[in-house]
């Protein structure tokens, strides 16, 4: 029942009415010493009492531990619920990978052994929001044998829709890195992605007809190739941004490209698609279906394929140096 001259008393006087009906603890951050000094905020010796989501020095720590993502910043600290769709590689991340020193295989006191080279066949799609749109991109790496970095090597990026079109392209990639002195003697490693509509055997044929000793990676003895399922393209994305973290990929000085406006514009479109390569949560047909969240930098208008075999290349490094199948290849 509304009581009128509750109503009407103010806080301290109801406050006092009701003493003896609750039960009350005074609850404080601050000590009575700390108090009596007036230090209300930095009082040291309760500390210990301060919930995580208040305490100074955890947001401190959280904030430096994901320095590099503020969509994971806001997901840790704020409760911000994740719409999936943020960038998977952080700015700052990338910006650093980009400023770091870049090196010269001609200066190097020891021989190259393998250069690796990544290959997303064209599936001679195109359309304008590139949705469903791919080029025939070529990436290629080669490790350093002293210090042990992943060194990329060479970009290609072009539409093609037949293989009258890419071997061209092809070939000259693979030549001018062969006709360098410090590439002249090491095995060419061919990380062709196998999928669907499209013939991974047709790339390993000019490649080995192209270059000597070429190794090309299979997913098994009857298929040239390997596959970008799902499963592997998130092993992609965690390989290559703990690789990132790590400061161990570079970049050669003397990009190799055949690309017509030269090696400094076609490494700007790398960078485009690596700031631009997300993962989306895309819903279900039906409401009781599971969200299903998707790699993919194809949007207004840009291919991802660069950046999909920068993943690749990464990848396929760890496979040819861990699997025993490539052992023969790497004596």
């Amino acid at each position: 029942m509304y009581d009128e001259t509750e109503e009407s008393l103010n806080s301290s006087e109801r406050n006092t009415r009701n003493a003896d009906k609750y039960k009350r603890f005074n609850y404080s951050f601050v000590c009575p010493s700390c108090m009596s000094q007036g230090l209300t905020t930095e009082c040291p010796h309760m500390r210990f009492r301060v919930p995580a989501w208040q305490s100074e020095d955890r947001i401190s720590l959280t904030d430096w531990m994901l320095r590099y993502s503020k969509q994971d910043r806001d997901v840790e600290t704020l409760g911000v619920i994740s719409g999936g769709n943020g960038g998977v590689f952080p700015r700052l991340l990338l910006t650093q990978f980009y400023s770091l020193p870049r090196v010269e295989a001609r200066l190097c006191s020891m021989p190259i052994r393998e250069i690796f080279v990544a290959v997303d066949p064209c599936t001679g799609k195109h359309s304008r929001d590139a949705t469903d749109s791919s080029h025939f991109a070529i990436v290629t790496f080669y490790r350093d044998p002293v210090d042990g970095h992943d060194v990329l090597l060479g970009l290609e990026s072009f539409p093609a829709q037949s293989v009258i079109h890419w071997t061209p392209r092809l070939r000259a990639h693979l030549l001018k890195i062969r006709e360098r002195p410090e590439f002249s003697r090491a095995t060419f490693v061919m990380a062709i992605e196998n999928m669907i509509g499209t013939d991974a055997s047709q790339i390993a044929i000019v490649a080995r007809d192209t270059v000597s000793p070429c190794c090309v990676m299979e997913e098994d003895m009857w298929r040239d190739g390997l596959p970008t399922t799902g499963v592997v393209k998130r092993a992609m994305r965690s390989i290559t941004l703990a690789a990132l973290t790590a400061n161990s990929v570079r970049i050669e000085n003397a990009l190799v490209t055949t690309y017509e406006d030269g090696a400094s514009a076609i490494f700007d479109m790398l960078k485009l698609q690596l700031a631009a390569y997300k993962e989306l949560k895309i819903g279900g047909r039906l409401p009781s279906d599971p969200a299903k969240f998707v790699l993919t930098g194809k949007s207004a208008g840009m291919v991802d394929d660069m950046c999909v075999m920068f993943q690749f290349g990464l990848h396929a490094m760890r496979e040819f140096y861990r699997l025993p199948q490539y052992a023969e290849w790497r004596k």
